[in-house]
């Protein structure tokens, strides 16, 4: 058994099992709905402000951005439900910012909401990005060709980002 946890290092169990309670690990989600954030081009950053796991404090609920601890791999990801799409809107864009670079999780054109009411769940991951002790990720959202910001972000557990440290 290793138990020198201060540098995160493995814990070794029983039958070879390896446990790292140090890892970098996220996953937070939306509490409440965020209304009218785009649907005009605005580009809105995402904070996911409901917390359920942050392993190493790295991700700040308030603003959706996390900042890696540690140098190494890391993988991000995000599923965000939107509603109020309006027939026009042309453009569907969901990134991941990372310092290194940009990743374009998911880009879509024109979509036909049957109402205005229509919702659309768009999701992605990166695939591992490098990052240095300092970089930081966060998610944007873009909805374009509507004249205005008409399209909402829907919480009740829908809309989520996560991020990991791989190695």
């Amino acid at each position: 058994m290793i138990q020198n946890n201060a540098v995160n290092t493995p814990i070794i169990v029983k039958n070879n099992q390896v446990t790292r309670p140090l890892q970098c690990t996220f996953f937070a989600q939306l509490n409440a709905n965020l209304g009218n954030v785009t649907g005009d081009g605005t580009v809105f950053q995402i904070p996911c402000d409901g917390v359920i796991i942050d392993q190493s404090s790295s991700y700040d609920p308030l603003t959706g951005i996390f900042t890696a601890p540690v140098l190494g791999n890391y993988i991000f990801g995000a599923s965000i439900n939107t509603q109020g799409l309006i027939p026009g809107m042309s453009v569907y864009c969901l990134k991941c910012m990372t310092t290194p670079r940009e990743f374009r999780l998911v880009e879509m054109g024109a979509n036909i909401p049957s109402s205005a009411s229509q919702t659309l769940q768009i999701a992605g991951t990166t695939p591992p990005v490098r990052l240095n002790p300092g970089d930081t990720a966060f998610f944007t959202i873009q909805v374009a060709g509507g004249a205005s910001k008409v399209v909402s972000l829907q919480a009740a557990g829908i809309s989520y980002t996560h991020g990991y440290l791989l190695d």
